[in-house]
């Protein structure tokens, strides 16, 4: 594996293991504490970006069977780093597709062992992508536009790190909750 794509999937695992060491803290009743009926819980978050994760590899295998890859230009740059900075942002961001909304409460393990095998299955791809694609575009964010590989596993860092505040959100009702029951 090239050492930048290799440094990048080292990122990416180092985001992955502080999401699941934070989420490991707490009881499995408060990695299923909904703050309201319609956020979502520690366990949905976790089971969110295992979906993005996957759907985002699936997506740069079927591009680099392509042969017409188009490179990504100064405003694909531009429009990434522009993601990047909203992703850093103390924001709520909706889900672009239906299809990333976790429809279902797991467990903790199940997650974790989910999230194993895909991060297994970059490794694999990643250890064979071909040099000649690093500045091509191989994914297409359903909002942002394009990205070269690159971009696409740091958006899965930066995509962890932005969920990392959701955590926060929800670690934050668990103790407003408590001290309500307390009194």
């Amino acid at each position: 594996m090239d050492a930048s794509i290799e440094q990048a999937f080292q990122q990416m695992e180092h985001w992955r293991a502080v999401m699941q060491q934070l989420v490991a803290t707490y009881s499995p009743e408060q990695q299923r504490f909904h703050p309201s009926k319609d956020q979502w819980s520690m366990l949905q978050v976790m089971k969110h970006l295992v979906i993005a994760e996957a759907g985002i590899l699936n997506a740069i295998k079927k591009s680099v069977q392509k042969h017409n890859l188009q490179d990504n230009n100064l405003v694909q740059k531009m429009a990434y780093l522009l993601t990047k900075t909203i992703l850093r942002l103390p924001v709520k961001i909706k889900a672009p597709v239906q299809a990333l909304i976790p429809n279902e409460e797991t467990d903790y393990d199940k997650i974790i062992a989910e999230w194993n095998v895909l991060r297994k299955e970059w490794r694999i791809f990643l250890e064979s992508f071909p040099a000649n694609l690093y500045n091509k575009n191989v994914f297409r964010h359903p909002v942002a536009g394009f990205f070269n590989i690159h971009q696409s596993i740091d958006f899965c860092c930066y995509h962890i790190k932005h969920h990392l505040q959701q955590i926060d959100r929800i670690d934050q009702a668990i103790k407003h909750t408590s001290a309500i029951s307390a009194s």
